[in-house]
C-alpha cells in the first residue's frame, strides 16, 4: 500500500511539474507595433477614373471619407500584405483643383490621414 501511495504522489508531482512548465509565458502574445506604409498625397487627373493607392499595414485596415466626388471600390484589407485602396473618382467639372481626405484606421491601434487632390480641367 505504501508503494502505491508513493507512485500516486510521484505521478501527481510529475503532472504538476508538466502543467506548470506548459503555462510559462512565451513571446507569442506580444502586441504588434502599429505601422502603416502609404503615400500622404495622391494626385488624380481632372478626367477622374479608377485610382489605386498602395499600402502595407501591420493590422487589418479600413478606409473612409466623407467626400462626395469619389467612392470606394475597395476600402478594407488585411495586414502584412501588399494591399491597395481603390477609389472611383468623378470628373472635375471645375477649373479649380479640389482636395479631400481619406482616413485609414488600423483596428483600434492607430489612424492616419492622406489627401486626394484632383486637378482642375
Amino acid at each position: 500500500m505504501k508503494s502505491l501511495k508513493k507512485i500516486l504522489l510521484g505521478a501527481t508531482v510529475l503532472f504538476a511539474g508538466i502543467f506548470s512548465v506548459s503555462c510559462e509565458k512565451d513571446n507569442l502574445g506580444k502586441p504588434v507595433e502599429p505601422k502603416l506604409e502609404i503615400q500622404e498625397l495622391v494626385e488624380v487627373e481632372a478626367a477622374g477614373g479608377i485610382t489605386e493607392i498602395p499600402l502595407v499595414s501591420s493590422y487589418p485596415w479600413i478606409a473612409s471619407s466623407n467626400a462626395d466626388w469619389f467612392k470606394f471600390k475597395k476600402n478594407r484589407g488585411q495586414m502584412k500584405l501588399k494591399e491597395k485602396i481603390v477609389i472611383e473618382v468623378n470628373p472635375n467639372p471645375s477649373s479649380e483643383s479640389r482636395e479631400a481626405g481619406i482616413q485609414i484606421r488600423l483596428m483600434d491601434q492607430m489612424s492616419a490621414n492622406i489627401i486626394i487632390r484632383q486637378k482642375g480641367k
